[in-house]
């Protein structure tokens, strides 16, 4: 009877360890630091766009493989101009690992911004981690009193958790457009208007871990 007691402990044991998350895995767990790609070396910004985006251009190369020579004149001239564009992109990291990237357009303060690149890994998907990276540019927002956010994504089915992270996020779809690279594919526009109660960012602007 003292064994199978025992047994049955160590199996409602490792029942309980199976059922709870593993806490590496679980979005709360996992706050992002943002720094400035400026001092990285050339082609990181590109890198990172790549492999986000790698299965899609698999997929259809014909209309997604054009987009990587924009991501590599992207990847210039932030480093070339790290005062204005430069300015308006960060890096992502969750401890010491490089995770994904942010970007956006203030131009048209104090009226409008432009959310633009928000990028993440595929291994690091599931997470929570864009929409942190979303909340970080409303934040950067906020603090020029930019008014308005805008976002546009593709209707394309690989964009599908982006599209709804930004309706979770508060962001409203506005109208469709024809893409300029398929006109058979859609842009999906949003919008949402910024005041106090648009959410804080979930990471921090932590000092560059050393690499």
């Amino acid at each position: 009877m003292r064994g199978q007691t025992a047994s049955n402990q160590r199996v409602q044991v490792t029942a309980r360890k199976l059922a709870e998350p593993d806490p590496r895995r679980c979005p709360r767990h996992m706050k992002l630091n943002f720094t400035s790609p400026c001092d990285q070396k050339a082609g990181v910004l590109a890198s990172l766009l790549k492999r986000s985006y790698a299965n899609l251009v698999e997929s259809d190369p014909e209309h997604w493989g054009p987009e990587m020579p924009k991501w590599e004149e992207f990847d210039r001239e932030v480093l070339a101009n790290p005062e204005t564009i430069g300015n308006c992109v960060f890096l992502s990291w969750s401890g010491n690992q490089l995770v994904g990237l942010g970007s956006y357009d203030p131009r048209q303060r104090p009226a409008i911004g432009i959310v633009g690149h928000n990028c993440v890994l595929p291994e690091f998907r599931g997470q929570g981690l864009g929409r942190q990276q979303i909340q970080e540019v409303l934040r950067r927002f906020r603090a020029i009193r930019i008014r308005k956010a805008k976002v546009t994504t593709n209707a394309h089915p690989f964009f599908r958790p982006a599209q709804r992270m930004y309706i979770s996020c508060g962001f409203r779809e506005t109208g469709r457009r024809p893409w300029e690279g398929d006109p058979s594919q859609d842009m999906i526009e949003y919008d949402m208007e910024l005041d106090n109660n648009t959410p804080e960012p979930i990471g921090t602007n932590a000092p560059q871990p050393q690499r």
